[in-house]
């Protein structure tokens, strides 16, 4: 449904149209919305910008706030597509977004 929201932003809708046409409330359809406009971690773009390649890895070295930016953008990128990239780099660095609650608020958890 998140998906399906997502693409009804892309073409231009606004919040009251989507939610009346998804059959939720417009106000999740805001929060939402403003869920998916978070920006990048401050330096980020910086570090990826100076990241060295060894081997068939790309070598970043990134804070505990890039690090959750950077789970959001695969979250993010999951809903429409493979979320082969957003569980590797889970493993890899132990965090990930997820929905928690009835709400399906996201949250940054930390993975064991």
């Amino acid at each position: 449904m998140r998906l399906e929201a997502a693409e009804r932003f892309a073409r231009g809708q606004n919040a009251e149209a989507v939610a009346r046409e998804l059959r939720v409330t417009s106000r999740s359809v805001r929060r939402w919305r403003r869920e998916w406009h978070a920006p990048p971690a401050e330096g980020l773009a910086d570090k990826v910008c100076t990241a060295r390649q060894l081997g068939s890895l790309w070598v970043l070295h990134l804070t505990e706030e890039q690090i959750a930016s950077v789970a959001y953008a695969f979250y993010l990128r999951s809903m429409g597509g493979s979320l082969a990239e957003a569980n590797r780099f889970g493993r890899q660095y132990g965090v990930a977004y997820r929905a928690t609650g009835s709400h399906g608020s996201l949250r940054l958890i930390r993975l064991p």
